[in-house]
């Protein structure tokens, strides 16, 4: 299962050179810097995330933290129900 680590900043995925929208996603094919930055502000706007003060880091809040471990969770269980799932041969 995932672990999510109090205190570490979710943007950078604990690399302190990708912190910023542009250089993470240089490392993401397909993704753009508007597209990235819509995201944040969504999550930001719905109380999922907040922005440090004066860095381009985020922090997960208490409710974005409760909603990732329920789909964390709900992921996991609907993976190990499709793999468990007996192959039914045609």
């Amino acid at each position: 299962m995932a672990r999510l680590t109090p205190g570490e900043p979710i943007t950078t995925a604990g690399d302190p050179d990708r912190a910023r929208p542009a250089q993470w996603a240089a490392g993401q094919p397909g993704t753009t810097t508007a597209k990235i930055s819509r995201c944040l502000k969504s999550l930001r706007l719905h109380g999922l995330i907040k922005q440090v003060a004066r860095t381009f880091k985020y922090h997960l809040t208490d409710l974005g933290r409760r909603i990732v471990v329920g789909a964390l969770a709900l992921k996991e269980m609907t993976i190990v129900r499709a793999v468990a799932a007996p192959v039914v041969a045609a």
